[in-house]
């Protein structure tokens, strides 16, 4: 997944990239997706903002 936000959720992503996986999943129905599911792997995503779980500024 790739996506570019300029800030939120508390943490400061100005002028970072990051990227980090995701499983989707998509209903078809008459060749057009009528239901769609997705997981990211959000774990990964803290870790490579530099905040893992049980850090301090997880905390927040």
């Amino acid at each position: 997944m790739r996506e570019c936000r300029l800030g939120g959720y508390g943490y400061e992503f100005v002028g970072r990239k990051v990227q980090f996986e995701s499983v989707d999943a998509m209903r078809v129905v008459d060749g057009k997706i009528t239901e769609h599911w997705g997981v990211g792997n959000l774990l990964s995503l803290l870790w490579k903002l530099g905040n893992p779980p049980g850090s301090d500024q997880a905390e927040r």
